[in-house]
This record gives C-alpha cells, sequence and structure tokens, in this order.
C-alpha cells in the first residue's frame, strides 16, 4: 500500500494515516446510479458514478481527479486520472466467502 501511495503523490504523513485507518466501505445502487461511500473514524466521503460515465472526484488528501467505472467479467474497474496525467486503477471483485478483494 505504501508504494502505492507513494506512487499517486501522497506524502509521508498521509501514507502512515492512511495504513492505521480500516475503513468501511459501502457500495449501492439506485436506478443506475452507484455510490462508493467510505467510512473511518475520522471521516466519511462518498462518490457516484455512473458506469461507463466519467466523473469528477476530489480525493481525501485533495487532489482533483476524474475517474470512470466499468464492469469487466465480475470485477469492478475504477480508472481514475489526476490533472497531470497520473493514472492509477483500482480493481474489487467479491471472493467465494463474499469478502471484498482489492
Amino acid at each position: 500500500m505504501d508504494e502505492y501511495l507513494k506512487e499517486i503523490g501522497v506524502g509521508m504523513m498521509g501514507r502512515m494515516a492512511a495504513k492505521a485507518i480500516k475503513p468501511r466501505l459501502i457500495i449501492s445502487e439506485t436506478d443506475g446510479k452507484w455510490t462508493i461511500r467510505t467510512e473511518t473514524n475520522v471521516r466519511r466521503r462518498s462518490i457516484e458514478f455512473i458506469p461507463n460515465v466519467e466523473y469528477e472526484e476530489i480525493t481525501a488528501d485533495g487532489r482533483e481527479l476524474k475517474g470512470i467505472v466499468r464492469f469487466e467479467d465480475g470485477k469492478w474497474i475504477q480508472t481514475m486520472r489526476d490533472k497531470n496525467g497520473k493514472v492509477s486503477m483500482i480493481t474489487r471483485w467479491i471472493d467465494d466467502q463474499d469478502q471484498q478483494q482489492i
């Protein structure tokens, strides 16, 4: 995780805080619009999107991103690009024990 956070430009203090937090992820869908809500003891934030449609997001550390989520082969692939063109990707899926994998 530390290398990923460093690669996307998160500073040392932000990386230390991120490693200590155990977020709760709540995913919901209403009429084709999806919401990913992340809750921690410190903060709550959410993003809303429609699959395959670009959305804008401001990260917890203040970075402005454009993203798109697509569903492919039972996986949820979220691709994000910052204003400098740096791209990051998160792939999520549910395993046989109904546990989310990233």
